[in-house]
């Protein structure tokens, strides 16, 4: 039975999921707690166990240098929107991935990478 009830819990988390683009908490986000969700978020799949993931994270002291900085390489047109955006969220977490010549290695880590987002926003 706990089976059953633990599948249609994580049924209900991945239906409920939703990204949060507007109208944020105030509460602080902290590098422990987002290291926290990666240590778990880590395990997603990852062909030869490359782990091609690297990750920057933004807090709310650092957010209007890094806004700013995002915001000067769009047309200037949307600079100002840009730099509103991104300092709207307390925290952000940059994922980046390591690049492949191979295609088929820049294919597989491109999937990992993947997972390990959902992996996160689903614990987040």
């Amino acid at each position: 039975m706990s089976d059953i009830k633990s599948k249609a819990s994580l049924a209900n988390i991945i239906r409920e999921r939703r990204s949060i683009k507007k109208h944020y908490t105030d509460k602080e986000v902290t590098a422990e707690t987002v290291l926290s969700i990666l240590n778990d978020a880590r395990w997603a799949p990852n062909h030869g166990l490359r782990e091609p993931w690297r990750f920057v994270f933004v807090n709310k002291d650092r957010l209007p240098l890094f806004a700013e900085v995002i915001a000067a390489t769009y047309p200037e047109e949307l600079q100002q929107n840009r730099e509103e955006y991104l300092n709207e969220p307390n925290a952000i977490l940059v994922i980046l991935m390591e690049e492949e010549e191979v295609l088929k290695r820049w294919e597989d880590n491109f999937g990992a990478v993947a997972s390990l987002i959902q992996n996160f926003s689903l614990l987040a």
